[in-house]
């Protein structure tokens, strides 16, 4: 309103560049406006794109720590596996020996 009742105090051509001069200082602010808005997502977007980084490498080495740790389990396994199959054949051996030496009897125990 205000600039309108300006206006039309002044002369055509007045009147023309007051209303270029007052786009070029609304077209200033918009532009003042735009460019912290467009520093903050550049920062934003580079941010993000570490984050992602971050997380996409968190994830590789997470697969590479299982993988390690399912070797690890697996080792583990054999081992259990191994050490099982020993004290049962150390058992039957015992068994075995037992079975053939002098067999104790009630008579024994007794004494």
């Amino acid at each position: 309103m205000e600039l309108l009742q300006s206006l039309s105090k002044l002369t055509p051509e007045e009147r023309k560049a007051e209303v270029r001069r007052q786009m070029r200082v609304e077209l200033k602010a918009v532009e003042m406006e735009h460019i912290p808005t467009a520093a903050l997502e550049t920062l934003a977007n580079r941010k993000t794109a570490e984050v992602r980084e971050t997380l996409q490498s968190m994830q590789k080495d997470r697969l590479s720590v299982g993988h390690w740790v399912e070797k690890y389990q697996q080792n583990h396994e054999k081992k259990r596996e191994k050490r099982r199959l020993k004290a049962e054949a150390q058992r039957a051996k015992y068994i075995a020996s037992r079975s053939h030496g002098p067999q104790p009897s009630l008579l024994n125990f007794r004494l």
